[in-house]
């Protein structure tokens, strides 16, 4: 899991990303 926090409101667009991309 990668710990990379921009700016705190594109958590949850980049929790969505990884999610998509590893899943």
């Amino acid at each position: 899991m990668l710990t990379v926090k921009p700016e705190g409101k594109k958590n949850m667009d980049w929790e969505s990303f990884v999610n998509g991309y590893f899943q």
